[in-house]
């Protein structure tokens, strides 16, 4: 299970960095096509929501059973509703709730690495 969360956390990351690397290069090159290029696919959002949404269905109910950390349950939880719902909006906000939900599931991966270093 250990690998399982060392491949959530880095999946996290990544996730993380994507929803930030086009708001940044937009702050600094000052191309305004290149957000309106990148964000017309949502089909590879939703692609990559479903990998994350299976990931977590694999991961943290088994982890909940083994360990009995509801906090980590919950914190994943929300981080995958924050994912979900972020489908759904804006530019702004889908950046904003994606990258929330992102470092809940990084923090949730990351608990449950702890804990199962520790057991």
């Amino acid at each position: 299970m250990k690998s399982k969360n060392l491949i959530g956390i880095i999946l996290s990351l990544i996730c993380i960095i994507h929803c930030l690397a086009i708001p940044l290069t937009v702050l600094i090159i000052g191309i305004d096509s290149l957000t309106r290029f990148t964000y017309q696919d949502d089909m590879i959002h939703e692609i990559l929501f479903i990998m994350v949404f299976l990931i977590y269905i694999i991961v943290f109910p088994k982890s909940y059973k083994n360990n009995k950390d509801i906090n980590t349950l919950l914190i994943a939880s929300i981080g995958v509703l924050s994912l979900f719902s972020g489908l759904f909006q804006k530019e702004n906000m889908a950046i904003f709730l994606t990258v929330f939900g992102a470092l809940l599931i990084l923090v949730a991966h990351y608990k449950n690495y702890k804990l199962e270093t520790i057991n």
